[in-house]
């Protein structure tokens, strides 16, 4: 049996005083091995650290234990940035200081990817809902099976691949591949399942392994509370970094051959114009419509410019 390769279960937090001490709990209790565990915060000014620090102190399990905390807020992707750049695994799989990941869990996204030859690049699993107070109450597949892009070409689409961050492994070359991500970004499973669809590709293990906690503190509820306006302003400036993310990271994967030239471009040509509407539709919010529309023009005509030029050089003009 070959040995296996070591797995960094990377614990990330923010404001989770709550419901932290399960989370760790959770983590410590992961059955596989070699693994370590980086129990990081991201400065919040709770007791979440401190909680933290105890359990981390207290354990006397075979798993290493790395501690950290940020010395200043860096947000959802930042502090994902700085959590990777501690750890050592081929293998990383996030989770979040309010879920409470299965002791099985680790072992089995491993064994699943191992299964497939250790190909993908990215692979997730089922989940149980829970409350508040830890009681589950449902699935989060349980409605309808789990749908997930298959390609770029089907990602840029359907805009995302559908694979949700809370039940998430990822690799490391698909992250040293493309760098650190854009801390501008508030979700980071709009990137890294789309860096690994320009790679070895996603899959999908048909179990619940995470019990995600459901409660008003979740990003997608909490952002909710926001004034309409500026929700929807968050909303499309993040659509933004994001598709400027994807035209960096198609960049790069052609740059290093891993799609065709061609392929990259007609990709970036749709991503591009996605990106000019999320940018008109921030700037309607942040401005006045007239300057915000002016502006989209300008970009759209250096756009279309560069796409006569580019039909020109390749005589299909």
């Amino acid at each position: 049996m070959s040995e296996r390769p070591l797995i960094s279960f990377i614990l990330l937090a923010y404001r989770q005083e709550q419901f932290v001490a399960d989370a760790v709990a959770a983590a410590l209790a992961q059955t596989y091995e070699p693994l370590e565990i980086i129990l990081t915060d991201d400065c919040s000014p709770d007791g979440t650290f401190r909680i933290m620090s105890e359990m981390a102190e207290a354990y006397r399990g075979p798993h290493k234990i790395i501690l950290n905390r940020s010395p200043e807020n860096l947000g959802i992707c930042g502090h994902i940035n700085r959590a990777v750049g501690l750890s050592r695994g081929d293998l990383i799989i996030l989770a979040a200081a309010d879920d409470i990941s299965l002791p099985e869990r680790t072992l089995a996204l491993y064994q699943h990817w191992q299964g497939q030859g250790g190909r993908a690049d990215s692979v997730f699993s089922d989940a149980f809902l829970i409350d508040e107070e830890g009681c589950r109450t449902g699935r989060l597949f349980e409605k309808t099976a789990a749908s997930f892009a298959g390609s770029v070409e089907e990602a840029v689409q359907r805009g995302g691949v559908g694979v949700p961050g809370c039940t998430h492994m990822f690799t490391r070359r698909s992250f040293d591949n493309f760098g650190p991500i854009d801390p501008v970004v508030i979700a980071e499973d709009m990137v890294l399942p789309f860096r690994s669809l320009l790679g070895g590709g996603v899959t999908f293990v048909d179990l619940p392994l995470v019990n995600y906690r459901v409660h008003c503190s979740n990003e997608s509820i909490a952002a909710t509370k926001i004034p309409s306006r500026a929700r929807r302003e968050r909303s499309a400036k993040n659509a933004t970094a994001v598709l400027q993310t994807w035209l960096n990271d198609l960049k790069t994967a052609s740059a290093t051959g891993m799609i065709s030239k061609e392929r990259a471009r007609t990709l970036s040509d749709r991503i591009a114009m996605e990106r000019y509407w999320s940018i008109v539709e921030a700037r309607c919010y942040a401005t006045s419509l007239r300057s915000a529309l002016a502006e989209f023009l300008r970009d759209a005509m250096k756009h279309l410019g560069r796409i006569i030029d580019r039909y020109r050089r390749s005589k299909k003009w």
